[in-house]
Formats: structure tokens, sequence, C-alpha cells
């Protein structure tokens, strides 16, 4: 087996070729893989026998093939032509979503529609999916959400004519993923479980399972559902590890955001930290941002408002720099609600109307009603509760249109709590019964069987 493991390494070093046409160097690939630069000479060198399943498979995905191809008999006929074309999406596809993760979305478009024309010439279906579902997804998160919803309408319609397995995955995922894009998390959070069921009744291989495990993750916490999230993250986290340095980076982000959302501020700290080193040793710039904004948010929890302000700061500036409208917003929501909790009024309400001004300019409905949300809780520190009330009623309007239940649930609650502080006692009773409601209905089914019936 090394001998072909050998042969077919030193094949792919060749031909297998970097965004700007060049050849990956060793040292690329020891990075992108997370493999040692010394274990990666020795191995294509045929100094190192014997390469775990692990290794092949962090080899296997950063060049865009199988395991099987890697350790193939040495007198397989290799399909050259098909096997090259789809080589060549496989790179593709990897670079658009490495242009992602460097802040480089016009890049990422022009190489994932570059992948979509090769699979289509093809004629495979299943690279079509793949394509068309990273276009998708790459043009929800630069908001064209009309155009995403076409590439994942139709990468849905091909992956019907498939049986059930990765590529129906795949799709499904991007629907999801373009619901959690639009605000809309229960009904993305659903999706993403119905792509659960359809992966453990197919054969996925680790990348999908990785990628699968990881966005249900992401979408239960933003459900509400911590414990659910850390606990799907977890089961992530030995499959990114295995994958490559590259795959760490989002799943580690996603545990410090579920430990923050269970109070754990400093085990949240340790992993934004460890997601911000990555990112910066791999040039990721959009999760160097949001690194920095993460940890904003765990200093703001630990009471470190100094250190709070200073990290949203850099995140800022970094963002202004990128374009990036959605994490400008949340930036601004959080300074303001930094400032109003040491009393400074200005500062507060002109981030908390700034973050408001973007969402209502770029039209993103639900971080408007984030915005106002957060304007709420900046009134209600700075003790003006008419004001902080006017708001929480503008969000509450706007989440109920979004279907968002277990978020409404959590305002009302604050809104409940609000009330009370204005001595409204019977409408301070109302939300609380709206938020239990909403609450129970934002519930996964067993905890909705372990709740008690409304009177």
């Amino acid at each position: 087996m090394n001998d072909v493991v050998v042969e077919r390494l030193r094949h792919l070093f060749e031909t297998v070729r970097r965004p700007d046409g060049k050849r990956w160097t060793l040292r690329e690939v020891a990075e992108g893989t997370g493999l040692s630069l010394s274990y990666l000479w020795k191995l294509r060198s045929g100094r190192a026998v014997n390469p775990t399943r692990h290794v092949l498979e962090k080899l296997a995905s950063f060049f865009g093939v199988t395991v099987t191809y890697l350790v193939g008999s040495s007198e397989e006929a290799e399909p050259v032509t098909d096997r090259a074309g789809e080589q060549e999406i496989a790179r593709l596809l990897r670079a658009a979503r490495d242009c992602v993760a460097a802040a480089n979305p016009a890049e990422a478009e022009r190489l994932a529609r570059a992948a979509l024309d090769r699979a289509r010439a093809l004629r495979s279906t299943p690279l079509t999916v793949s394509a068309l579902v990273t276009l998708g997804r790459i043009l929800a998160g630069s908001g064209r959400i009309e155009e995403a919803q076409e590439a994942i309408a139709a990468a849905l319609s091909l992956s019907d004519d498939l049986a059930p397995g990765p590529e129906r995955v795949q799709a499904v995922l991007a629907l999801s993923y373009l619901e959690y894009e639009e605000g809309r998390f229960e009904t993305a959070y659903d999706h993403a479980q119905r792509a659960l069921v359809i992966l453990e009744a197919t054969r996925g291989d680790s990348m999908l399972r990785y990628e699968t495990l990881f966005h249900v993750g992401t979408l239960a916490r933003e459900a509400g559902r911590a414990q659910q999230a850390m606990a799907y993250l977890q089961e992530a986290l030995p499959l990114a590890e295995r994958l490559g340095e590259r795959y760490l980076v989002p799943v580690l982000t996603s545990l410090g955001l579920a430990a923050l959302d269970m109070g754990r501020a400093d085990e949240a700290l340790e992993y934004f930290t460890q997601s911000l080193s990555l990112a910066i040793r791999l040039r990721f710039a959009a999760w160097v941002n949001r690194a920095q904004h993460n940890m904003g948010l765990a200093y703001q929890r630990l009471g470190r408002w100094q250190e709070a302000i200073e990290s949203l700061v850099k995140g800022l500036g970094s963002h202004e720099a990128l374009g990036d409208v959605p994490f400008m917003i949340y930036d601004h929501m959080e300074l303001g609600w930094c400032y109003a909790s040491i009393g400074q009024r200005e500062p507060a309400l002109r981030h908390g109307y700034t973050a408001l001004a973007l969402a209502q300019e770029h039209d993103r409905p639900g971080l408007k009603a984030r915005a106002h949300w957060h304007l709420g809780r900046v009134f209600a520190l700075l003790g003006d509760l008419d004001e902080a009330v006017a708001h929480y009623e503008q969000a509450a309007q706007l989440l109920e249109h979004l279907g968002s239940r277990s978020e409404i649930g959590r305002l009302r609650l604050e809104h409940g709590d609000l009330m009370a502080r204005r001595g409204d006692a019977a409408r301070a009773s109302e939300l609380y019964r709206q938020a239990a409601l909403s609450l129970l209905d934002g519930a996964p089914p067993q905890a909705r069987e372990r709740q008690p019936r409304l009177a």
C-alpha cells in the first residue's frame, strides 16, 4: 500500500494546483492538513510507512480525492479525464470556501461558478449539486438572497433525482443555511436536523459529517438550546482535528459561543483565544475579526468592560474595512451595551442607533429586530424605561414575522421584567405567560414532554 500512497501523493502535488495556478508547497499542505512538515516530507519521499486512516483522510480532504484513490492498487485503471475533472472541481470548491474564510466573497463566487460550469460540462449531477450548494451559500452570505434561493432550489431539485445520500444532505443543509441568514433560526434548525437524519441513514464521509454536526450545533445554539449545541459541537471537534486546522476555527468559535450562553465565560474566552490564534496563522481574515468580536462578548460577561470595548472596536474597524455589514451591526450593538453598562450615555446610544440604521439601510429584518432589542436593553440600563419599552415592542413585532419562537420567548421575558420595574403587574404577568408559551413551543420535543401543562 505504501508505494501506491507515495506514487499518488506525488501525483497530487504535481497536478492539483492553488487558486493562482501554482503548485502547493509542502509547508502549505502541512498547514492545511495539520500534519507536521517533517512527517509529510517523509511520507512523500517514501520514508514514512503505513500512514493511518486519520492521515489519509486529511490528505484526501485537502486534495479533493477519496481515501480509496490514495490507497487503491497500482493496477487500478484511473479514468484520467473524469478523475482530473473531478479533482479540478473539488479544488475550485475548496478554494472558494477558503476565499470566504479570507473575506474575499467576489473571488469565492468566481471560483464556485467556474466549478459549476465544469460540473455541468462533465454532466455530473453530484458535482453540480455540490457546486450549486457552495454558490448558494456564498450568495446568501453576501446578502443576495433571491439568487441564493435559486441556486439552492436547483440543487434540491437535482438531488431529488439521486438516491438519498451526501448530495441530498448538502442541499438540505444549504436550505437550512439560507433560513439562518434570513434570521429564521428554528426553521433552519429543523432543516439541519432533517439533514442529520438523512446522513445517519446513508454513508457520509468525515467531511460531510463534520459539516452537518457543526451546522446543527450552531443552529441549536441560535435556537436557545446551548446544551444540545455543545453536544453536537463536541462530536464535531475530533472530526475537525482529523480534517485539519482550517476546520477547527469555526468549531472552536461555536463552542465558545455555546459556553457563553451557558454562563461559562472563562471557558468561552479560552475557545475564542484558540480560534484567534489559528485564524491568524491560517490568514483567515473573517475569522480573525469574529474572534475579536467574540472575545469582546466574553470580556463583557466577565465585567472586564475596557477589554471588551477594545476587542469590539478592533473587530468593528476590521469589519468596516471588509464591508461585513452583519458583524458591523453586531459590533455596534455590543459596544452600545458596554458603554451603557458603565453609564456612558452618549456613546451607548450612538452605537445603538448606528446598528439600527445599518440594519434598516441594508434591509436586514432579523438584525433590525435585534438592534431594537439591544436598544431596549441600553435604555433600560440607562434608566429610560419608556424608551426601552418602545424598542422592546418594535423588536417583538419584527420577530413575530420571522417565526423565531424561542427568541420571542426570551424577548418577552425581558419585556415582562421591564414592565414589572414600571409597576405594571398586569402587563408583566401577560408577558410572562406569553413568554412561557413561546419558550415551550420553541423547545425540542423531549423538553416539551417534560413541561407541565399551562393553565
